[in-house]
């Protein structure tokens, strides 16, 4: 046992006696290393501070340190004392509960045996009572400072919310709201996730964070990384205030990060959306103990007021989405019928042009019968047939425009179809002009008319070329099988068929100066064209096989960004039939010199027509009755049922039409020759039934030529069944 000496028992007992002094001084009294760091604090300071001697050990006196205390004083203050000489003054501190109150200290060095400063003591009284009612009125005003922070960020959320135009938008000017006009040195907002993680998902940001929200991991599972303010406010549907973000367990994994940061408080608020847990707002600040009952209750109404409104945003976006969907419906609608009243219109002046046509084509043909060769007039003839030709071939693009063009559908590799194109038109562009192709390696098939759709490649190439001009760039084709609509994007869908593939798609890219709103929306119409000298029929044509062919072209293009087109064929085609009728194609007879015999039946209402046919078919030995509609024509045969051999029918006319003829003529004369006639070219798969018989079928316009081949033809039975 250590022996006392005298002087060494007495140091003793006035140190025991000097404690008791402390704990029943009437004053706070408190004890700090030369770090600051505190030693001791009597029963007055823990009384008046709030905390126990176990919460003070190994901190400092700023735990009781506010913003509004000058930043001046702290520097004075330190280099007051730490020269050795006493400090007076006062501070604004607060309390463990967040109270503030009023204080005057006098802060002394305390030296050791050898005169060394070996710490400090703080003799503080509390003066709140004794300020002036000006000075309680600043401590009034400070706590409304506070709770009006988060009221005016409130009303400046709530503000936004009239003109935001975006959910995301939104949340983004929430937390900068916070920052600015809160005063909060962060604020993020996370949306809960029901992934496998449960995550918190930071959405929108504001403040000083130094990629704070990256290194950190918050999830709102009942773990530790749940099971801080963020994870339990959103499991608990409550507020979360940690007051001292360096003592708070449950802010333990973040700690670190957030004292680097200056992070000292922080308050996380439950977000929901229709009843419906969301996510939550968290707010970060760089003094302790920054929330009031006040604010937080404040703080709680504005994270409601945010998920009120993320549900009005997203309810007004699902009203603009339908709104938006209804406007392309309607859209499309209209598109549909003013396709539908074009088509109409093209079909039927191709039709009533086409009956004119034959009638000057056949009367061309015989004024040039009873010519001489060599006679002048015979070359003006001439001239005057290759324009009928040319008219006739534009009736051709406008009836292939209204898809009342039909071909032969096989079976086709669409690769190989577009190597041939590719090829054929590399040779006739400018070097400036590259075709790069892009096919699918399974090498797709469809059941096609390959000449149509040869003539739609050939026509989108040849149109992406020229929109390039003298600049040139590259055209890229690309083919490919695809199940859907859903997987071409498009800015303007000109949908024929909308039922589910697979298809075949070729798209046809340049890069090029792209096309306006509204030259997509009309580049498909008979005779629209950008080119000066254009006549408008290419896209149309192209439109008019893809009807023919129930498929689907779709463009996306915009001014500055080139243009792709992109046709979508079903693989199963769309074959067609004429009633077993074989056609007779332009050209394809010479003129007939050879003399015929029998009695034919023209039925037909186009009066000059019917009576150029009938002079042809005199001037080859025939015998020709001849009838204006279809009730007369029937009459006609019933008189003259024996000699008539051969009926020439006009398939569309007044008071009965071809159809219902046809099916009279076979219950009259089982046995009578048919040959069909119409300016319209589908309308044989709508009008003919598949049971009736017919020898052949000539498309109008027709020279006296093809009409007296394909009667010889059928007279001597070649086209008979």
């Amino acid at each position: 046992m250590k022996d006392i000496t005298p002087t060494e028992q007495v140091i003793s007992e006035y140190g025991k006696l000097f404690i008791s002094a402390m704990e029943q001084c009437s004053v706070s009294m408190v004890v700090t290393d030369k770090r600051g760091v505190i030693t001791y604090a009597n029963q007055k300071f823990l009384k008046e501070t709030g905390y126990s001697m176990e919460e003070l050990l190994d901190k400092t006196p700023s735990i009781l340190k506010t913003e509004f205390t000058p930043p001046e004083v702290y520097t004075d203050l330190w280099s007051t004392i730490l020269k050795g000489r006493e400090w007076k003054g006062e501070f604004v501190n607060k309390r463990k509960d967040g109270g503030l109150f009023w204080e005057r200290a006098t802060i002394s060095p305390i030296r050791d045996e050898a005169g060394v400063i070996s710490g400090f003591l703080g003799v503080k009284e509390d003066i709140t009572e004794v300020k002036s009612i000006s000075s309680r009125l600043d401590f009034t005003k400070i706590n409304l400072q506070r709770a009006n922070r988060a009221l005016r960020a409130r009303h400046a959320v709530n503000h936004e919310l009239i003109d935001a135009i975006s959910e995301s938008l939104f949340l983004d000017r929430m937390c900068q709201i916070m920052v600015d006009i809160g005063g909060y040195k962060l604020a993020w907002i996370g949306a809960r996730m029901n992934d496998e993680e449960k995550r918190v998902l930071p959405v929108a940001q504001a403040g000083f964070e130094e990629d704070y929200l990256t290194n950190i991991n918050i999830t709102w599972a009942d773990e530790p990384t749940g099971r801080g303010p963020t994870g339990t406010a959103i499991r608990s549907l409550s507020p979360q205030i940690t007051r001292d973000t360096t003592t708070d367990s449950r802010f333990a994994p973040w700690k670190e990060e957030a004292i680097k940061r200056g992070f000292a408080s922080s308050g996380a608020f439950p977000i929901m959306v229709e009843d419906v847990v969301w996510g939550a707002l968290m707010v970060y600040s760089s003094e302790r103990d920054a929330f009031d009952q006040e604010e937080i209750d404040l703080l709680s109404g504005l994270a409601k007021d945010a998920g009120f409104g993320i549900g009005v945003i997203r309810e007004r976006d699902a009203r603009r989405r339908m709104e938006e969907e209804r406007r392309r419906i309607d859209d499309k609608m209209r598109q549909a019928q003013k396709m539908e009243s074009m088509g109409l219109l093209a079909s039927g002046v191709a039709h009533d042009f086409n009956n004119l046509l034959s009638s000057i084509m056949v009367n061309l043909d015989l004024a040039r019968m009873e010519l001489p060769k060599e006679s002048e007039a015979v070359n003006r003839i001439n001239d005057a047939m290759k324009a009928s030709q040319r008219s006739a071939e534009i009736c051709r693009h406008m009836l292939t425009y209204t898809g009342q063009s039909s071909g032969v559908f096989k079976m086709t590799d669409i690769n190989e179809l577009i190597r041939e194109m590719a090829q054929l038109l590399q040779v006739s562009f400018s070097k400036k002009i590259m075709i790069e192709l892009d096919l699918d390696p399974q090498s797709p098939q469809a059941k096609m008319d390959a000449v149509g759709v040869s003539q739609v490649v050939m026509n989108l190439i040849t149109n992406a070329a020229e929109a390039m001009g003298e600049d040139g760039g590259k055209i890229t084709v690309r083919s490919r099988e695809i199940q859907n609509h859903n997987d071409v994007s498009q800015s303007y869908f000109e949908t024929i068929d909308t039922e589910r593939g697979p298809w075949v798609l070729i798209e046809v890219m340049d890069n090029g100066p792209g096309l306006d709103e509204e030259t997509t929306r009309k580049m498909f119409d008979p005779f629209f064209s950008t080119k000066p000298k254009g006549r408008g029929l290419g896209l149309a044509v192209v439109l008019g096989i893809i009807r023919a062919h129930n498929g689907s072209v779709a463009v996306k293009s915009a001014r500055g960004d080139g243009a792709t087109i992109s046709v979508m064929l079903p693989t199963g085609g769309a074959s067609k039939t004429l009633g077993g009728a074989t056609r007779i194609e332009t050209s394809v007879y010479t003129r007939a010199t050879t003399a015929g015999s029998g009695a034919i039946l023209i039925i037909e209402d186009e009066e000059h027509l019917r009576t150029a046919c009938r002079l042809a078919l005199d001037m080859c030995g025939y015998k020709v009755h001849t009838a204006s509609n279809g009730k007369e024509g029937l009459a006609t045969l019933y008189e003259n049922s024996d000699e008539i051999d051969l009926v020439i029918l006009d398939l569309s006319m007044p008071v009965m039409d071809g159809r219902e003829t046809l099916t009279h003529l076979k219950k009259l004369k089982k046995q009578v020759a048919v040959i069909l006639t119409s300016g319209y070219d589908k309308s044989m798969d709508k009008q003919i039934p598949q049971s009736e018989s017919v020898a052949c079928f000539l498309a109008k316009p027709f020279s006296s030529e093809q009409l007296i081949g394909a009667v010889n033809r059928v007279m001597k039975g070649e086209s008979r069944r």
